[in-house]
């Protein structure tokens, strides 16, 4: 009766420290697994829309986030002067990524170090609005600027379906939330307000003179013409007009 009682304890002390393990190890795989968190490139033909889902994110320093693209030709770069000559979005002592176009190997990792707000696009569809936010440990930096604050100091000028795409975006909303999914609310993007905020966009040339200068218009983003929904082809002329009064 004693051996019995003894080989009974020592079966459940046997299973117990195999149930431990087991849970240690499930703890832990799940650990490394919520290391790297994912973005989805989707692209949703019926709405004419290319985007990244979610489209903000909340990540600690040190973590690392993984882009995923089926079908390819999806990329993830940073807004920064070396992608391009686009305006800073990321914060300044963070180093720029630039996945490229996204082919055979249709994934993106990148490990995030530096606090702050980081705003990306995709080089072929930037101009319908592929935008997206990750907030690391608190928000701030160049990012947090209204969009299209680099015309000052001579930045690619952001789209009309871009800025329409940063007003889905708060960091604040991003911190509490931790994810944010795209928005499918917005009608599909054209032509004609894909590229609205080139023939508008206005300089002033000095303080109190009261006229304004149309801003030269500066080319058009990569892969444009190949990333706008149905293959619509266009061009645009460069137009040169002489200074007209604000009121006019």
């Amino acid at each position: 009766m004693l051996k019995k009682e003894a080989n009974r304890r020592d079966f459940l002390k046997v299973f117990g420290m195999a149930v431990a393990v087991e849970s240690a190890c499930t703890a832990l795989a799940r650990g490394q697994s919520s290391d790297v968190l994912e973005i989805a490139m989707v692209r949703a033909y019926r709405q004419g829309r290319f985007y990244y889902d979610p489209i903000g994110l909340y990540v600690d320093p040190g973590q690392t986030v993984r882009w995923t693209s089926r079908p390819p030709s999806f990329s993830v770069v940073a807004f920064h002067p070396d992608n391009d000559n686009h305006e800073l979005r990321i914060p300044e002592r963070a180093e720029p990524f630039d996945s490229k176009i996204l082919g055979r190997s249709p994934s993106f990792e990148w490990t995030f170090e530096v606090e702050g707000t980081y705003d990306y696009f995709s080089w072929n569809h930037e101009a319908i609005g592929m935008i997206g936010r990750i907030v690391v440990g608190v928000p701030g930096g160049p990012g947090e600027q209204a969009p299209g604050y680099g015309g000052r100091e001579g930045r690619r000028p952001i789209l009309y379906e871009a800025r329409q795409t940063f007003e889905q975006i708060n960091s604040e909303q991003i911190v509490q939330e931790k994810v944010v999914p795209y928005h499918h609310g917005r009608p599909s993007p054209s032509i004609s307000t894909a590229l609205r905020p080139a023939f508008s966009e206005t300089v002033t040339p000095q303080a109190g003179m009261g006229l304004e200068l149309p801003r030269p218009l500066q080319p058009l983003p990569k892969g444009l013409i190949k990333g706008f929904p149905q293959g619509r082809l266009f061009a645009f002329l460069i137009v040169h007009s002489q200074p007209t009064p604000k009121n006019c």
